[in-house]
This record gives C-alpha cells, structure tokens and sequence, in this order.
C-alpha cells in the first residue's frame, strides 16, 4: 500500500504524518524516499490529493551517509498556524510559508543535537517548540 501519483510511490511505513490542528483539511506527511532522501507532501483537501512540497537529502542523513529516515522522522504543525511547519530527521527544518520555502534551523553543526524523533509544541505557549533527540 502506498501513495500513487505523480510524485511517485511512497511507502506509508517509513514516514510521519501530520493534521493542522487550526485546519483539519491540510495534512503533511514526511516520508523517507527509499534511502535516497526526504519529502514533504501536502494535502489542502484532507488526504484527497496530495502535492510535493520539498525534497532534499539531507533531511534523513549527514553529507550522503546513509538515510536515516526509519529512525529518526517527525513532523509537527503549529497548533494554531497551519503555515507553519517543523520536520525533524537527522537534521531539523522549518516552513513558514506551508511547505513552499524551507530553512535549516538545527542538525549538525547547529544548536539541536541531531537525530531527531519527535517534536511538539508547548500548549500554553505555542511559539516554544519541544524537541526530543538522541543526544545532548
């Protein structure tokens, strides 16, 4: 069983899957493409139709090592802006803008200690977000 389309097959076992909680018909999923990188596929339509949204070898491994995505993949979606969007593997990425433009805020050689498995955000206070990884 996967996801057919024209972004390809992904298989749903070695992935994370996210509803905006502020808008239930948007969905992300972050999926490990079979060793060779990360995607982030979005639905506006609540899992009807799906669009590629980033892809980069780096999300699931360190300078081409091998993927990690079966270990270490999250994604996590602002509790009350569906713009914004954290996917953590072995390095940490953030979109304000939905998917469309993605920025590396942590991983190697930067302030969160890599491989990381989960991430939430704070209820109280939705701007801090809680990540959980497999180091100092």
């Amino acid at each position: 069983m996967g996801l057919e389309g024209k972004i390809g097959r992904l298989h749903p076992s070695v992935g994370s899957l996210q509803m905006a909680p502020s808008d239930p018909n948007t969905v992300y999923a972050l999926v490990d493409r079979q060793g060779t990188s990360g995607s982030v596929i979005r639905s506006k339509d609540n899992g009807i139709t799906w669009q590629l949204m980033f892809t980069d070898a780096n999300i699931f491994s360190f300078q081409g090592n091998s993927s990690q995505g079966g270990y270490d993949n999250f994604i996590t979606v602002h509790p009350t802006n569906p713009k914004i969007v954290l996917i953590g593997g072995v390095n940490l990425f953030r979109s304000d803008d939905e998917g469309v433009n993605w920025t590396q805020v942590g991983g190697y050689f930067m302030s969160v200690h890599p491989d990381m498995h989960c991430g939430f955000f704070n209820p109280i206070h939705p701007n801090v977000l809680y990540v959980g990884c497999d180091g100092a």
